[in-house]
C-alpha cells in the first residue's frame, strides 16, 4: 500500500499545489475588477465633466443669441411705435397725394427706389414704413434724398442686416 498511499500523496500535493495557483489568480482577479472599477468611475467623471462643458458653453450661446434677437425685435417694436406715431401725426399735417406717394405700389407704377433686406437675394424683403414685407409691397421712394435718409435711419437701428438700396 505503500505505493498508492505515495501515488495519493503525490497527488494531494499537486492538487494543494494547483489550489494555491487557483488562489493567487483570483486574488489577483479580484484586485484586477476593483481597478476596473476605479478607471470606469475616473472615465464616468471626464465624460461627465466634458458634457456638461459642451452644454454649458451651448446654453451660454445660446442664451447670446437668444438676447441679440430679443434687442433687435423690442428695437424693431420701437421702431413700429415710432412709424405708428409719426403716421398719425403725419396724416394730419399732410395732404393726401404725398400720403399716397408713399404707399407701396406694383412694379406698374412709376420707377422709384425701394429698401430691401438681402437675407434671401430671391425674393428679398422690402420696407413698408412699419416692417419688412413682400417683393412689391414696400415703399417706393421717388426722391433718392427720401430713400438715403430712411436708409441711413434702418442702418442704425438694424447695422448687422444686409440692407440695400435697388430701383425698380
Amino acid at each position: 500500500m505503500t505505493i498508492i498511499s505515495d501515488k495519493l500523496e503525490q497527488r494531494l500535493k499537486t492538487l494543494e499545489i494547483e489550489q494555491e495557483s487557483q488562489d493567487v489568480a483570483l486574488n489577483e482577479l479580484g484586485d484586477f475588477d476593483e481597478e476596473i472599477r476605479k478607471l470606469e468611475a475616473v472615465l464616468a467623471q471626464i465624460d461627465n465633466y466634458q458634457v456638461s462643458r459642451r452644454e454649458d458653453t451651448f446654453e451660454r450661446e445660446e442664451l447670446e443669441e437668444t438676447r441679440k434677437i430679443e434687442r433687435e425685435l423690442q428695437r424693431m417694436e420701437e421702431l413700429e411705435h415710432v412709424d405708428k406715431g409719426m403716421a398719425t401725426t403725419d396724416e394730419k399735417t399732410t395732404k393726401q397725394p404725398q400720403k399716397t406717394a408713399q404707399r407701396p405700389s406694383t412694379n406698374s407704377g412709376p420707377q422709384g427706389y425701394v429698401i430691401c433686406v438681402m437675407f434671401n437675394s430671391k425674393p428679398p424683403r422690402e420696407w413698408s414704413g412699419t416692417g419688412w414685407c413682400e417683393p412689391s409691397k414696400g415703399i417706393r421712394y421717388t426722391s433718392p434724398e427720401q430713400v438715403k435718409q430712411t436708409f441711413q435711419k434702418l442702418k442704425k437701428q438694424w447695422p448687422n442686416y444686409p440692407l440695400k438700396i435697388l430701383k425698380r
